[in-house]
């Protein structure tokens, strides 16, 4: 009896510890990781990553050293609301002094709040004109914020319009905006990608993950390069998989996850992978001759 009580104690400890030991078995996991860059168990081989303030102080001589090199760098310019990234201007000048090829993203936050007193019918052909200064304000502010912020001379690949839920989120009411927000939302990203376009020369890269995509960005988005985040999953991503109807539209990128490892670099960061037949080249910005 006093045995089975001893096993009995012993079992309760050991699921009451449990939550801390894992926990803390992460936490070890990770620091082993960071220091020796173990990245075997990649689902994809990781071509390239995309980072922001929440990578902290990158040490790029041990990043751009280490066995998984990127090919490339995505740096964000602004985050949510229009907010100054921190980290960028360091990012650029980092990226520049190791010759990596670096371009920028910006996350797009669609809080122009003029699109919620229009017409539902405001995106119709008869009722577009006069209304377009109106729906497209806040597109135009993200591009100047943009163009003040991004040295066209220091960029090698073309611009990033990151849309994701935050996007639409309502910060005055701490809330997810109402629909129909994804109409407007679709008409403002479409304005800013022409803005880009016609600075640049090319259309602008559309970042989103699988599921946003396919409910709120698609189809209008579908002729452009699409950069799609898929997480958890060995297959390429469809951007409009989820939806009752063939689809045949090719992302160029696919972020396979948001917790990759890297030696030099002290938190997560996101990963990606060309898919496709896409490359390098593909996502460089060509000279105008």
């Amino acid at each position: 009896m006093r045995f089975l009580l001893i096993i009995l104690i012993a079992i309760l400890t050991s699921a009451l510890n449990a939550p801390f030991a894992k926990r803390h078995h992460r936490v070890r996991s990770a620091h082993k990781v960071h220091h020796h860059h173990i990245m075997h168990h990649l689902p994809v081989p990781m071509d390239g990553i995309d980072i922001s303030r929440h990578q902290r102080e990158i040490i790029w001589g041990q990043l751009m050293s280490g066995e998984h090199r990127p090919k490339f760098v995505y740096a964000r310019c602004m985050g949510l609301d229009l907010r100054h990234d921190v980290r960028y201007d360091s990012y650029v000048d980092s990226a520049q002094q190791y010759e990596i090829p670096l371009g920028t993203y910006l996350f797009y936050t669609n809080y122009n709040k003029n699109f919620l007193e229009l017409e539902e019918d405001t995106l119709s052909t008869d009722s577009m004109r006069g209304n377009i200064r109106a729906v497209s304000g806040s597109a135009l502010i993200h591009f100047l914020e943009f163009k003040e912020r991004v040295d066209r001379k220091k960029q090698k690949l073309l611009p990033v319009i990151d849309v994701e839920e935050q996007s639409v989120f309502d910060f005055a009411e701490d809330r997810q905006m109402e629909r129909p927000y994804d109409k407007y939302l679709k008409f403002n990203v479409f304005i800013l990608a022409c803005l880009l376009r016609a600075e640049y020369g090319e259309r602008p890269i559309i970042y989103s993950n699988q599921n946003f995509y396919s409910r709120f960005l698609a189809p209008t988005f579908d002729d452009y390069p699409l950069w799609i985040a898929r997480y958890r999953t060995l297959h390429v991503p469809s951007p409009k998989s989820d939806l009752p109807f063939p689809y045949a539209v090719k992302p160029i990128m696919w972020q396979f996850t948001d917790r990759g490892l890297l030696r030099g670099i002290p938190h997560y960061v996101d990963m990606d992978h060309f898919v496709n037949d896409a490359t390098l080249e593909t996502i460089r910005i060509k000279d105008k001759g």
